[in-house]
Parts: C-alpha cells; sequence; structure tokens
C-alpha cells in the first residue's frame, strides 16, 4: 500500500545550493588576489604586443589583435620583426621575446592549474550532502572543510605542481610587468628603426606616407 500523505516521512528543509557560501573552499583570499593580478598583468602584455604589431603596420586593427590567445600575438610579433629587421637590432628583440614568451607560459600555469585539497579525504562525499537538513548546515559544512583544506596545485599538461603561494604568484606577477614595460620600449625603437632610421637595423627604412591611412 501506498502511505498516506501523512504517514510520509518528514522531508529536509529544501534549501538553494546557489546561494551556499562556497567561497569557503576557495584557496586563501590573499592567493586569489594575487591570481586576479597576474591575469591583469598578463592582459596588458597582449595590449602590448598588439601596439608592437600596430606600429609595424600589421594589417588587422587593434580590436580584433586583441580578441586573439597570447601565443599568436607573440608568433606574430616574431614573425614581422624577422621580416623587417636584421643584424644586432634583430637579435636583441628576438633574445628578449623568448623572455617575454617564457613570462607569458607563466601565467597559463596560473590560470591552468587545477587546484585541490592536498588530502582528498577532507573532500565532502555524496552521503554528506545528502543528509544535510537545513542551508544553515551546509553552509557550516563548508566553513569547517575550508578552514581544514591545505590546497595544492597540479599543472595537467606537466602533470606537477603549479604556483600555489602568494611569493611564487607575485613573482609571475611583476616578471609580465616588466615585460609588458620592455614591450612598451621594443614598439618605440622599432618604429625609429623602422622609419627614421635609428638605430640602425631595418632592412628598408620606410616612409610611412607609402602606407595608406586606413592601414
Amino acid at each position: 500500500m501506498n502511505p498516506k500523505p501523512d504517514d510520509e516521512e518528514p522531508r529536509a528543509e529544501k534549501f538553494d545550493w546557489t546561494k551556499a557560501r562556497w567561497g569557503a573552499l576557495y584557496p586563501p583570499t590573499e592567493i586569489v588576489a594575487e591570481m586576479g593580478r597576474v591575469t591583469i598583468a598578463a592582459a596588458r602584455v597582449d595590449r602590448q604586443l598588439a601596439l608592437v604589431l600596430l606600429a609595424l603596420k600589421y594589417p588587422e586593427d587593434f580590436e580584433t589583435l586583441l580578441r586573439r590567445e597570447s601565443s599568436k600575438l607573440y608568433k606574430a610579433v616574431d614573425r614581422r620583426v624577422r621580416e623587417f629587421f636584421e643584424g644586432p637590432l634583430l637579435e636583441w628583440t628576438l633574445v628578449n621575446l623568448e623572455e617575454v614568451k617564457a613570462r607569458i607560459e607563466a601565467r597559463h600555469a596560473v590560470a591552468h592549474s587545477i587546484w585541490t585539497v592536498g588530502d582528498r579525504s577532507e573532500m565532502i562525499s555524496v552521503e554528506i550532502l545528502v543528509n544535510l537538513r537545513s542551508q544553515e548546515e551546509l553552509d557550516q559544512l563548508l566553513i569547517e572543510r575550508g578552514e581544514l583544506a591545505e590546497w595544492k596545485t597540479l599543472h595537467p599538461r606537466k602533470n606537477a605542481p603549479g604556483p600555489q603561494s602568494v611569493e611564487e604568484l607575485q613573482k609571475i606577477r611583476t616578471g609580465l610587468e616588466g615585460a609588458a614595460d620592455w614591450l612598451e620600449r621594443l614598439r618605440f625603437t622599432l618604429a625609429s628603426a623602422l622609419f627614421a632610421g635609428k638605430p640602425e637595423g631595418a632592412r628598408k627604412v620606410l616612409d610611412p606616407r607609402s602606407f595608406d591611412s586606413s592601414d
């Protein structure tokens, strides 16, 4: 027989998963904040790469270039400088571009590493979640597990730990900031060499008036 409605066992209080305090399970606030700063610094590097391309009359507009991946921007700059320059200026540029590439890859390690707890027994099992009776119980569980968790990172491609300390993240951020500053100097140096002939190194000094104004 099917039980009558009055015979049913009391159901758990309904609660909204979207309102749960999942932030308690995030890595420490100072880590998350520094990860955000790394992302901002990397975006500035992309912007400077795009500006270098524009200074060298690359046939795409600024907004289109900004939608490109970092690696594609880097490769486009690499090809352009090999096409337009030679000698010590080219060698200096390529050596420094390699360093820019390394700093971009360090940013990728930050963005793509997986954060997890060091001890998987600290994870929350399905059985525990099923038996929760209220929103308050869920929030308390998340807070308790968040306080106990010791976060670790794994870089899937390298199958090795990724950046996971504030010091590591700060080093990556300052490296990206330095790369953005260098790219800004590079832009003016290469444009001057290409259109004014100083410093020497352009395969051919160009007349800016030979380019269409829409380029």
